[in-house]
């Protein structure tokens, strides 16, 4: 019996296509990734029977990203990353997605895969041999999905991105709550509006004249709420009260004033407004124009206001200003809605792929370099709105090049700033900063600091130089001296490491001498383990103490301080 293998775009759309075309009568496992599941049936396939085999992916498979060399943006001229060679990588290695999709497709016969009608799914099954079937829906109520990566990453969520999820959502979801329910419910209410009547009131425009100045009053009066009593949003409001006038009436003026204001400006565009504003420019698609306002939100350009207004931020007015400043067309929507005309010249077979590529590099390749020679009039504008890394922050320690002290920037992201060196250095974020006990490594000769979450979390020493610029091949960008491989370094893995952590297998539980509570913390991860409190030092035994003096027969005070170390030890063995 042939094999026929079926590929959705997430778990739940497989689940529920799975039920759907077996009539609730497939059997389900679970994906040797753990993270995707496998439903199979018997059925009918091009008028012979088959297996069918239901099963999903979950998000992207790979992302395209530089070669090694080309991923340090300390070492690497940025103009060369518009000539250099790319490579596919796997998006999620730890679900290990192409291994389990070769080892589902063994045996297999057809490829069938569950993709939305436009140009994302065409590029999808490009190079595949394709029957091509077009239904308007799954089911009653679950539209096709498409293999596309979800919106956003965990964290503080945006409203454009729960918005985009709830939607995603309504293709298999059975009971709605929260968003969800609230964008079923305004799908609904827009559609039976469509079928209702039109909404109808009746204007009442008076045109009178004092002197040689003519006014103007207009009242509305409701006739028929129509439509408007489904989408109550839209609903007309009260009655406005006009007088009943005839032509030629005399009024007598009861005040006479005269008002001097001045014009406003616009009001801030609210997110659906950018939707649709991006939309007629043709600048990105369905799924990423939620993700480009997502950014913007992020980078902190513009900030979300009281009835989801985008409102601009210093940063980005300043930005903009600068972009403007040097090349207009940096922030103009021609430039990229060029570009997406000529993604759909491609889609239809009017221009080659590669012309258009190289054409579009070229171009920015040419604006970056101008961009970069013209970088002056950007750090103007930037030094009126904000204050200079020279002149931010404090003195905290020591550079290993030129000996002057760098100031520490708290400011998120904190950093370290050399103003002589002008060189700029990373630090862990979301804690505390301070000396190490005027230490300096051994390797750059940069004062070391401590970095601690609080005194009931994890803390290490760091050298600010070796954090940003690993000194060898097994330690990687971003970590600390408890992970440092230096044989004789007295702050490295091979002087403070204990043990092996228990709960991953690279991990080393690291000795934290920081006072008054020894801990034993994992150099990859936030797994502690507080000394005392496990009882890995125990408190001395005896007699019941006489307050500060010393007992008759008592051992002097100069006696010799435990050997915590041993203790240690004993305590592990």
């Amino acid at each position: 019996m042939k094999v026929v293998l079926m590929v959705a775009e997430k778990p739940s759309l497989a689940q529920n296509l799975a039920n759907i075309l077996s009539n609730g009568k497939c059997s389900t496992t679970k994906g040797s990734n753990g993270a995707c599941s496998v439903h199979e049936w018997n059925g009918t396939f091009k008028n012979e029977p088959v297996r069918f085999r239901m099963t999903s992916v979950c998000g992207h498979v790979m992302s395209l990203d530089f070669t090694g060399k080309y991923n340090n943006w300390d070492k690497v001229d940025p103009v060369e990353l518009f000539s250099c060679p790319t490579e596919k990588k796997e998006a999620m290695p730890r679900l290990k997605m192409p291994a389990f999709l070769g080892m589902e497709a063994r045996g297999c016969d057809y490829l069938v895969l569950w993709l939305d009608c436009d140009k994302e799914g065409e590029n999808i099954c490009f190079e595949l041999d394709v029957h091509k079937a077009v239904f308007p829906k799954v089911g009653d109520n679950a539209p096709l999905g498409r293999l596309k990566p979800r919106m956003g990453d965990k964290g503080p969520e945006k409203g454009i991105e729960i918005q985009i999820r709830g939607i995603e959502n309504l293709y298999t979801e059975s009971e709605l709550e929260g968003d969800m329910w609230r964008i079923y419910d305004y799908v609904t209410r827009h559609f039976i509006a469509t079928l209702c009547r039109d909404c109808r009131y009746l204007c009442t425009t008076a045109t009178f004249q004092i002197g040689t100045e003519t006014f103007s009053y207009s009242g509305n009066t409701l006739v028929d709420a129509g439509y408007t009593e489904v989408m109550h949003w839209q609903a007309f409001g009260k009655d406005e009260f006009v007088p009943v006038l005839k032509v030629d009436d005399v009024l007598k003026a009861h005040d006479h004033r005269l008002v001097e204001c001045q014009t406003s400006p616009p009001d801030y565009l609210t997110e659906a407004e950018v939707i649709t504003l991006m939309e007629k420019h043709g600048i990105g698609t369905d799924a990423s124009i939620p993700v480009h306002i997502n950014n913007i939100c992020q980078r902190n350009y513009v900030a979300v206001g009281n009835g989801r207004k985008l409102i601009p931020t210093n940063l980005g007015i300043v930005l903009v200003h600068g972009y403007q400043k040097i090349d207009p067309e940096l922030v103009l929507p021609t430039m990229r809605s060029a570009v997406e005309e000529q993604l759909n010249l491609i889609a239809v077979g009017r221009a080659d792929f590669q012309a258009v590529l190289s054409h579009t590099t070229e171009i920015f390749r040419r604006k970056f370099q101008y961009f970069v020679r013209s970088i002056e009039a950007m750090d103007q504008l930037f030094e009126v709105n904000f204050s200079s890394l020279k002149a931010s922050g404090k003195a905290l320690s020591r550079c290993g090049k030129c000996r002057r002290y760098m100031r520490y920037i708290q400011a998120k992201p904190a950093r370290l700033h050399c103003s002589h060196c002008d060189d700029t250095y990373a630090l862990p974020q979301n804690g505390t900063v301070r000396i190490y006990r005027e230490l300096k490594c051994p390797l750059d000769d940069f004062e070391l600091l401590s970095w601690s979450s609080g005194h009931r979390g994890k803390s290490f020493p760091l050298c600010p130089y070796c954090y940003n610029h690993p000194p060898f091949r097994d330690m990687k960008k971003g970590f600390g001296c408890n992970s440092c491989t230096h044989p004789t370094c007295a702050y490295g893995v091979n002087s403070t490491g204990v043990s092996g952590c228990v709960e991953c297998e690279a991990g080393v539980l690291v000795l934290d001498p920081a006072a008054p509570r020894w801990k034993l913390a994992c150099n990859r991860h936030f797994r502690l383990i507080r000394v005392e409190k496990h009882r890995a030092v125990t408190s001395r035994g005896g007699a019941m103490s006489r307050g500060r003096g010393r007992m008759r027969g008592a051992r002097p005070r100069n006696k010799q301080p435990k050997d915590k170390m041993a203790q240690l030890a004993a305590y592990f063995v």
